[in-house]
């Protein structure tokens, strides 16, 4: 390689480079600009916003997806639904919660309860109970329906639900 050619190289890896860094500044500015509101009005979850509650609230369903496949799964091969997460072979919850749900449960009748820790939400002070339910009906030609819903203290708020948990 000459010359001539070996400078655009360098110049398109240093440009490269710069972009890279610029977006790392950018993240490391907005958790600074994070800590910072934390450290002089206190606790940041206090600062959440109606859509980061949602996606919170929404998240929940994924997790309640795998829950939802052993408890079909149960009832198909049972024609009983389970009424806890033993009786679909979870010994425990089936995997780490996050820190927004206090827990996950399988209620009478297949039920899928989840309960939110309101503090993290950023919902303490507004309501004092935050649950979900997905609740199965069978069908006709076989699998199972679901429904989802929420405790009326939550479904006072729609604008935290998905459009399928609402009211």
């Amino acid at each position: 390689m000459d010359q001539s050619t070996k400078n655009p190289v360098i110049v398109l890896l240093l440009i490269i480079a710069a972009g890279v860094g610029y977006l790392a500044y950018s993240e490391y500015q907005k958790r600074q600009f994070v800590a910072n509101i934390a450290e002089h009005f206190g606790d940041p979850r206090g600062l959440e916003t109606p859509e980061r509650t949602k996606n919170m609230i929404a998240e929940s369903l994924g997790l309640m997806g795998g829950i939802k496949a052993a408890v079909a799964e149960h009832y198909e091969n049972t024609g009983l639904f389970p009424t806890s997460l033993l009786d679909v072979g979870y010994p425990t919850h089936p995997m780490p919660l996050p820190s927004h749900i206090e827990d996950i449960v399988i209620a009478g009748n297949g039920e899928i309860l989840t309960t939110f820790d309101i503090l993290q939400l950023g919902l303490s002070g507004v309501i004092e109970v935050a649950t979900l339910r997905m609740t199965p009906e069978p069908r006709d030609n076989g699998g199972l329906n679901w429904t989802c819903s929420a405790n009326p203290q939550l479904s006072m708020h729609p604008e935290l639900l998905i459009a399928a948990c609402r009211p």
